[in-house]
């Protein structure tokens, strides 16, 4: 899709709601890096729709995993053999 459609970001759509994770062209990489504080990338990607293409999917949407700790609550338990 990204190469295909030559939109500048591709996110994907989880039973219509948008989700990650985000593919974002080099030209975008300006933007991302002069976000401050607290702010995601989202703003980037709501900040031009028109140069954003949606990949639609019909799957509940993946768990968000922002920290180790996340991953670690996610992560299957480990049986010793």
């Amino acid at each position: 899709t990204f190469h295909e459609t030559g939109k500048a970001i591709v996110a994907p759509l989880y039973r219509g709601v948008q989700g990650n994770p985000v593919l974002f062209a080099a030209a975008v990489f300006p933007e991302l890096r002069a976000l401050t504080g607290d702010r995601g990338a989202r703003s980037v990607v709501e900040k031009d729709p028109a140069r954003v293409a949606l990949v639609s999917f019909d799957l509940a949407m993946p768990a968000d995993l922002d920290t180790f700790e996340d991953y670690e609550r996610l992560r299957p338990p480990v049986n010793p053999v």
